[in-house]
C-alpha cells in the first residue's frame, strides 16, 4: 500500500510538473512567435548574429549536462515531508468529523449521545480513519528508511529544509 502511493505521488507531481513546462514552453512560444519580438529582443540583448544564439544554446546545453541528479536523500527528506503533512492534514479531518458527528448527534436539545452516529457519518469516518491508518504505514516506513528515532517536529531544522525542497 505504501509504494502505491509512493507512485501515485510521483505520478501526480510528475504530470503537474509536466503541463507547467508545456504551459510556460507555450508561452514563450507565444511571446516569441512574431519576427519583430524576436528582432527586438535580439537588439535589445546586443546579439548581431545568430551563431551568438547557438553558441548561448551550446553553453546552457553543457550547463544543464553537469548539473546532477536529485540525492535520493533529498529525495526522501521530501517524500518524508509530504507524508506527514498529509498525515497531520488525515488527523484534523478525522477531529473534525468526529467533532461533527457529536454536533450532529447532540442536536439543539443536548441530549446524549446516541448509541449510534448515523450511517453517513459513519462511512466518512471509517474511510478518515483507513486513510489515516495507510498515511502512517507510510510515515513508519519513510523512517525505518531513513532510520530516524524520533518524527521530524514541525518547525525543525531538517523539516524547514525539506518544506523548501517539497515547494521548491
Amino acid at each position: 500500500m505504501a509504494k502505491y502511493f509512493e507512485h501515485t505521488n510521483r505520478i501526480v507531481t510528475y504530470g503537474s510538473l509536466s503541463r507547467t513546462l508545456c504551459s510556460h514552453y507555450q508561452h514563450a512560444l507565444d511571446i516569441l512567435g512574431t519576427t519583430d519580438t524576436v528582432e527586438a529582443s535580439k537588439q535589445h540583448m546586443g546579439v548581431t548574429d545568430d551563431a551568438q544564439l547557438d553558441r548561448w544554446l551550446q553553453e546552457e546545453r553543457q550547463y544543464l549536462d553537469s548539473l546532477q541528479e536529485e540525492s535520493s536523500l533529498d529525495r526522501l527528506d521530501i517524500e518524508y515531508y509530504a507524508a506527514r503533512v498529509w498525515l497531520m492534514e488525515s488527523e484534523e479531518r478525522c477531529r473534525a468529523i468526529g467533532d461533527e458527528w457529536r454536533l450532529q448527534a447532540q442536536g439543539e436539545a443536548n441530549q446524549p449521545l446516541p448509541s449510534a452516529p448515523p450511517k453517513t457519518i459513519t462511512n466518512v469516518c471509517r474511510h478518515a480513519i483507513e486513510e489515516n491508518l495507510r498515511l502512517r504505514e507510510i510515515v513508519k516506513m519513510l523512517e525505518a528508511e531513513m532510520v530516524l528515532d524520533t518524527p521530524w517536529p514541525p518547525g525543525g531544522l531538517m523539516w524547514n529544509r525539506a518544506k523548501e525542497l517539497h515547494e521548491f
